[in-house]
């Protein structure tokens, strides 16, 4: 029944309103909610019950089309969902995930979960990874990131120049490859097993200068230890 649909609806655990339909004038009222949305809102139900949409969520009626989508929704019973909408008004700030669905009747139903801090945690992270990238670029070590099976997955500037070779050249070798002839540091063969990929810490030179600068070196340590992690 609709009245079991409606008590489903607002035990959901995220923000809900239910509006109504009314032809007479286009508008729609609303008539119910959640706790969830009362917390949100910062109102209690019984102080909004009755007012409209257009008051009730001012800010996002009023952009370009939103209006038209409600109609949408409500003529057509299709389902319009928002994966990130910022809003700011009043009590209501922040950045949630909303959703809009129909009911028998003329009803409508807006549901809405606050992701304010996962969108900040999100965007936390996007910028300590946009440093570290910063950070890896400009540093004047090299740095070879490779899978636990010694496959080269990328490097940085520093890294092609010190080993002689662009990323193109790397990408897809591993540690066993025999072009490397690499060395210890008291100038004995380092036997492709025993790189850094494989084995942590060790430290490595390339004495071939045909292929890679003879003064340099590369220090190399495994950053994780699953079988699947990325090694640099």
């Amino acid at each position: 029944s609709m009245q079991t649909s409606e008590v489903i609806i607002l035990s959901m655990p995220v923000g809900v309103f239910i509006f109504q339909h009314i032809p007479a004038t286009g508008r729609l009222i609303l008539i119910g909610g959640n706790s969830e949305a009362e917390r949100h809102a910062g109102s209690s139900l019984a102080d909004v019950r009755g007012k409209g949409f257009d008051e009730l969520l001012r800010r996002w009626y009023e952009r370009e089309g939103v209006r038209e989508q409600v109609m949408h929704v409500l003529h057509t019973g299709s389902v319009f969902r928002v994966d990130s909408l910022e809003y700011g008004d009043g009590a209501v700030r922040g950045t949630f995930r909303l959703s809009m669905f129909r009911l028998p009747a003329s009803r409508l139903v807006v549901a809405f979960e606050d992701i304010t801090d996962q969108r900040q945690r999100e965007d936390a992270i996007r910028l300590s990874e946009a440093r570290h990238r910063n950070l890896i670029e400009t540093m004047a070590q090299g740095v070879v990131y490779q899978a636990s099976d010694g496959r080269i997955l990328s490097t940085n500037p520093a890294g092609e120049r010190i080993l002689g070779l662009t990323f193109d050249q790397m990408i897809g070798r591993t540690s066993l490859d025999p072009r490397w002839r690499t060395v210890r540091e008291d100038g004995t063969d380092l036997a492709g097993s025993a790189h850094p990929a494989m084995v942590f810490p060790v430290v490595l030179g390339f004495p071939d200068p045909s292929r890679f600068r003879s003064s340099s070196s590369l220090v190399m340590a495994t950053s994780k230890a699953s079988p699947s992690d990325t090694r640099c």
